[in-house]
């Protein structure tokens, strides 16, 4: 289709060559005639523009309000479920930018769509089995009358009690950081002040197991730019998957080192580490490594890897050549 432009510059130049030709026409067969009206030509020459004038209105509101009404239709048929991009060749250019940005909002809408739809899945699907769990335990405390039985069954009901708020953290976390395209309240964050309060507040899990946590600061000035709640979400994530998966009685060391361009966050445990073929797919929702005998959620990693996408940082793995003890490093760009 052409442009509006172009179509109503080309009725305005057709009708007015039009309108003079006519009256010019009218006019001079007028003069020629024996019995000459001014005033009778007058209003009919006036009769003949003003029929032009709402013939060439007719012609500029199709041409204008036809495209409009064509999108409209096409909108109306459009749900969040199925949202077809809008087909930019049949309008004229000037609704192209329009219809761009149209396209790309569907683009948003439709991955907001996906991702609820996704949340609301994995949040059934995860939540199943705690809640199932915590059901069954809970009747087998009623059922049971020795006093050491209970207990246990308490103690197993407790257990999935945590392991639910553990879940429904996790997937509130992982809800809200799906949509952020960008990070907000930005500032010029020092990781070790980060790092010392996030070890400070899970010491106490540590030493559970007899687990100590050792702050290695290499930099003298570890700044970066980024949200420090953010940050701190993602350093509590690898410190608890450390905990988690770290013998009793060992170290995991938390590093903070530099080069010229930026500035290394290292968490450095004693776990079994991660097979090489199985190191890309541990940052995908839910994926557990087998054999593991350790509860979780399967949503740390993934948690990590969008805070550090969102912080244009890089993630990298790597388990120990005994195979014993996983390194994770997240790579910041240093602050200038």
């Amino acid at each position: 289709m052409n442009d509006i432009r172009h179509t109503l510059q080309l009725c305005f130049f057709i009708a007015f060559v039009a309108t003079v030709l006519l009256n010019t026409t009218i006019f001079y067969w007028s003069v020629q005639q024996e019995s000459f009206y001014p005033g009778l030509v007058f209003l009919f020459l006036t009769i003949v523009n003003v029929i032009t004038i709402m013939f060439l209105y007719k012609i500029a509101k199709r041409t204008i309000l036809r495209p409009l009404a064509t999108l409209s239709k096409e909108l109306s048929i459009k749900t969040s479920a199925e949202i077809q991009m809008i087909d930019t060749v049949n309008y004229p250019n000037e609704f192209q930018s329009m219809l761009q940005e149209l396209n790309q909002l569907f683009v948003r809408v439709h991955a907001d769509y996906d991702r609820n739809k996704r949340f609301s899945a994995d949040a059934a699907h995860e939540l199943r089995t705690p809640m199932t769990a915590l059901k069954t335990q809970a009747q087998l405390a009623l059922q049971v009358s020795e006093p050491d039985e209970q207990k246990k069954a308490i103690e197993n009901v407790i257990i999935s009690i945590n392991r639910s708020i553990h879940v429904i953290q996790q997937l509130l976390t992982l809800s809200r950081l799906d949509h952020e395209q960008k990070l907000n309240d930005v500032s010029d964050v020092n990781v070790e002040n980060i790092a010392a309060e996030l070890i400070a507040f899970m010491y106490p899990q540590a030493l559970e197991r007899n687990i100590d946590i050792e702050l290695c600061n290499e930099c003298k000035n570890p700044k970066i730019k980024g949200n420090e709640a953010s940050l701190g979400i993602l350093l509590r994530n690898l410190v608890d998957n450390a905990i988690r998966y770290s013998p009793d009685n060992t170290r995991i060391y938390v590093k903070i080192s530099e080069n010229d361009e930026s500035i290394m966050l290292e968490i450095i445990d004693n776990g079994p580490g991660i097979l090489s073929e199985y190191q890309d797919k541990v940052f995908d929702r839910f994926f557990r490594v087998l054999g593991t005998k350790q509860t979780g959620s399967g949503l740390g990693l993934a948690i990590v890897k969008q805070i550090a996408d969102l912080h244009k940082a890089k993630i990298h793995l790597k388990t120990s050549d005994t195979g014993q003890g996983l390194s994770v490093t997240v790579v910041f760009k240093k602050l200038t």
